[in-house]
């Protein structure tokens, strides 16, 4: 009786016995059974909710960064947002191209020369272009290390969580 008054799912449940009672079913598999489903995911919005107001968290649900998205974008000029979410993006693929050519001893490496100019001249250009604005490319910058910084939380919540192996992780971390 008392978990029918405090188990918010309690309706849902009697209907879902009710249904399969009508149907003459009574062992579901596990992806097609609502029962378990409903159970599974009841709280994801939260803990979603949760994460993206006051930053990401790690498997014993301690932040594991400092702030949620709008940490996350602290830096970034609110009136020029979705601009600036490309300059960033584009000054870590120029970044990377760059690391990565002096890791390879090559040219050719992530594709941004589009096979007619060698990607670590466009990728020197870019990096040159945004450098000609100190404060600018000092906001790109530390939003590009906040993103890092979130992107890894995610990476070691999967890990610390059995979805990724540590292999898997530092496998990621070299190749990206």
């Amino acid at each position: 009786m008392a978990t029918e008054i405090t188990d918010r799912l309690t309706p849902f449940m009697k209907a879902v016995r009710y249904a399969q009672d009508q149907r003459g079913t009574q062992t579901l598999k596990p992806g097609k059974d609502p029962a378990l489903l409903a159970r599974l995911y009841m709280g994801v919005n939260a803990k979603l909710d949760d994460v993206f107001e006051y930053g990401m968290i790690d498997a014993q649900l301690q932040r594991a960064t400092p702030g949620g998205l709008k940490w996350l974008l602290g830096p970034l000029d609110p009136q020029a947002l979705e601009a600036e979410i490309q300059e960033v993006a584009s000054l870590m693929i120029a970044e990377r191209t760059m690391e990565k050519s002096r890791q390879l001893e090559r040219d050719r490496i992530s594709g941004i020369g589009a096979g007619i100019e060698s990607d670590v001249s466009v990728a020197r250009a870019r990096l040159a272009e945004l450098k000609q604005d100190p404060a600018k490319y000092a906001r790109l910058q530390d939003a590009a290390s906040r993103y890092r910084q979130w992107a890894d939380a995610n990476l070691r919540y999967l890990v610390d969580k059995g979805r990724l192996s540590a292999e898997q992780y530092v496998s990621i971390l070299a190749r990206h």
